[in-house]
């Protein structure tokens, strides 16, 4: 015991002080090897970062020109496709009766609206309060080009109206009122219109056959089919699908018309589920014919998400709309379908800053800074009308040429390795293919998939729907294509490749999206073509 008091004595008078900072060093190991294991684990994140992105980038640079399409990625679909003909939504409907002792056209069609307004509210379909009143130079340019000294349509373009529509009842309002209003300009007895819809879940059927009734009023012929079946998408090509919906808006109605028009079908006007005035149907309508074009889009706009709505963990709310709304910033929502002539998107795909920047400055950025290329952009943004190898946009008038020697809308032809792209496209394509390819963006023309855009600020300035701004020199002879209202195709160059975009079926990694190119014409069509036409389809330039 002695002894054990003696050394613990001896203990806490000499070894007290090593054994306490021992415990303190000891103490502060423990502490910092959290640390320093973060500061590993940091480092590793860093490096494999830096390694998968310059992966990457040599990829993009170099290793793409080894990869072609990858077809595992969207693998061939062969289920039965089911197309549902429909009926006839006019049926057992009451009659319209407007009072045609009148002989005031613009009359009818005021009667006729206000008509349709109380026959869609009783179908729970709210009456369009989208405002369509054109500033007054654009009220000048439109009733100079289609109404003649009298006031009265010309009757120079015999239209075929066309619409697919599904679930479509918030926009359905505006775009009667659109297609109504148009007639004032396109005279009643000028004018076809032929909608299919299927598989709605709100009131879009009986909004159609109420329209229908009001047609039937106007003496205007029409055909319109509605089918109550779901589609059926497991194991089927959705392009097959969808190709065999535009082709019931389109080949019933295309024959119809050309007979009810007496064979002068002069406009197949397709027009989407968007928000539009009657002045976007006569503006692709006015710029087709101008230009010589066989096709003519417009343009069509959705407002910028934030990140959380851009990967669906928030809803984007559609407010009525204020001075905030106006402001808002705006993506062009058809990214897909359109090409420019040197074959690529008008904006890039896969940008990840596409929401936060300006959404008319990246249409046709990926262009070369090089004549005709950089020519892309300046008339885009002078507000011109901009040649294109293919659109769509929301509103296309096409010419009815190429469906008189049989063109449809299609899927894919897997067996040529043709690029799974969207039936809008590959229509361009086959025009393309039959000489048919003098196809032009109009960035006059604006549209939306919301109402509250329809009048954004950003839309306005930008489309210069309202003609605020005067073209220079839009007719004169300095030829300066970037401002020349008047589109010199001879300057322009036709696409070698363009841009493939398939429709997946699966996840895919697409780094290579813009490097894998086809052919802009269909080799069926060539091989079938005469030697006059094969040789126009290989020439560099237009005619």
């Amino acid at each position: 015991m002695p002894y054990s008091q003696d050394h613990g004595t001896a203990g806490s008078d000499e070894d007290s002080k090593p054994l306490l900072n021992g415990n303190k060093h000891h103490h502060h190991q423990r502490k910092n090897k959290p640390y320093r294991r973060h500061q590993r684990i940091t480092k590793v994140l860093i490096l494999y970062l830096v390694l998968i992105t310059s992966l990457g980038l040599v990829y993009q640079r170099y290793l793409h020109r080894l990869i072609f399409i990858d077809y595992d990625a969207f693998p061939e679909r062969t289920g039965r496709v089911i197309i549902n003909p429909g009926i006839d939504p006019e049926l057992n409907l009451s009659p319209v009766y407007i009072n045609r002792t009148d002989t005031d056209q613009n009359l009818l069609i005021d009667k006729a609206i206000h008509e349709l307004a109380k026959r869609l509210k009783s179908v729970y379909i709210q009456p369009s309060t989208l405002e369509c009143h054109p500033s007054s130079e654009t009220e000048r340019l439109i009733r100079t080009r289609f109404l003649d000294n009298k006031g009265l349509p010309k009757g120079d373009h015999q239209v075929m109206i066309a619409l697919n529509l599904h679930s479509s009842q918030d926009s359905l309002s505006a775009i009667t009122n659109a297609i109504l209003n148009s007639l004032r300009y396109l005279g009643t007895s000028n004018v076809f219109v032929s909608i299919y819809e299927n598989g709605s879940w709100d009131h879009t059927p009986e909004g159609i056959g109420q329209f229908g009734a009001i047609l039937t009023s106007l003496n205007i012929p029409h055909h319109f089919r509605t089918a109550q079946e779901d589609t059926i998408w497991d194991g089927v090509d959705r392009i097959s699908i969808l190709s065999g919906y535009r082709n019931l808006a389109l080949s019933p109605g295309f024959k119809m018309a050309d007979k009810a028009l007496n064979g002068g079908l002069s406009e197949v006007v397709f027009i989407n589920d968007v928000f539009l005035c009657y002045q976007d149907i006569l503006e692709v309508i006015w710029e087709r014919n101008l230009q010589h074009a066989d096709a003519s889009c417009g343009t069509d706009w959705r407002g910028s998400k934030s990140i959380l709505e851009e990967y669906g963990i928030t809803k984007k709310k559609s407010p009525a709309l204020s001075p905030q709304n106006r402001k808002q910033s705006l993506v062009l929502y058809d990214s897909w379908v359109p090409r420019s002539l040197s074959g690529k998107t008008l904006r890039p795909r896969l940008d990840i800053l596409t929401e936060y920047r300006d959404g008319y400055s990246v249409i046709f950025d990926q262009e070369k800074r090089e004549e005709p290329h950089d020519l892309y952009q300046q008339r885009f943004q002078n507000n011109v009308a901009v040649p294109v190898y293919s659109c769509w946009n929301g509103i296309v008038s096409l010419s009815p040429k190429p469906f008189r020697e049989g063109i449809k809308f299609r899927a894919a032809d897997r067996k040529i390795g043709e690029c799974p792209s969207s039936e809008c496209q590959l229509l361009a394509k086959d025009f393309w293919s039959l000489g048919f390819n003098k196809w032009i963006l109009v960035p006059k023309v604006a549209v939306t998939y919301s109402q509250d855009l329809y009048h954004s600020q950003a839309l306005i300035d930008g489309s210069n729907r309202n003609h605020n701004r005067s073209i220079h020199s839009s007719l004169s002879e300095d030829d300066d294509q970037s401002w020349n209202e008047i589109i010199d195709w001879k300057r322009y160059l036709k696409p070698e490749t363009v841009v493939c975009w398939p429709d997946m079926y699966k996840f895919h990694i697409d780094f290579e999206w813009n490097h894998v190119f086809e052919s802009p014409y269909n080799p069926k069509l060539l091989k079938n073509s005469s030697s006059s036409l094969s040789d126009t389809t290989t020439s560099q330039y237009f005619n």
